[in-house]
């Protein structure tokens, strides 16, 4: 296993094929572990969640085929899965446009423009300081199998790999 640290970031345009991108990406981390962390916009329409989130702008999810009961689903729509809140099952659903990271070990996705605005703009700016920083390499993602091409010659492509020479995340 390496101690690299890989990020693949969306831009903040949006794109026509971003559903199937999230799609292929939490496909291929529930392939590599049994859990994948997601982040969730709760301002978005179609979020599905227990009452006690109402009001929160942003909830860290875990999801599984190996969670009881298994009922995950993934599917051109979103999510859906019943999940455990201080032991009481919900069955939720969250719409692809909800879903701004999904993360296992040391890969991690992150599609900006699905971020609450005042996230996504400290998340641009962090990519500019990550940029700055001489152990960490951008590398453009058009060899990874899982990227879509833009559709037109003006969008940019919505995938960068950061990859860290030195391990500075802890699992």
């Amino acid at each position: 296993m390496s101690n690299d640290y890989t990020l693949r970031s969306g831009g903040l345009n949006a794109g026509k094929n971003r559903i199937m991108e999230k799609l292929q990406a939490v496909e291929k981390l529930l392939q590599n572990s049994s859990v994948v962390n997601l982040h969730v916009n709760l301002g978005v329409a179609g979020v599905v969640l227990p009452d006690q989130f109402k009001g929160d702008e942003t909830l860290p999810l875990n999801i599984s085929y190996a969670f009881h009961p298994p009922d995950l689903r993934i599917t051109i729509a979103g999510i859906e899965q019943t999940l455990s809140f201080g032991g009481i099952h919900f069955l939720c659903f969250l719409p692809w446009e909800s879903i701004f990271s999904a993360r296992c070990g040391n890969e991690q996705y992150i599609w900006a423009e699905s971020m609450p605005e005042d996230l996504a703009a400290a998340w641009k700016e962090s990519l500019k300081e990550l940029e700055k920083t001489p152990d960490v390499t951008l590398v453009p993602l058009e060899d990874e199998p899982t990227v879509l091409e833009p559709q037109s010659e003006h969008e940019r492509p919505y995938l960068c790999l950061v990859r860290s020479k030195q391990k500075k995340y802890k699992n």
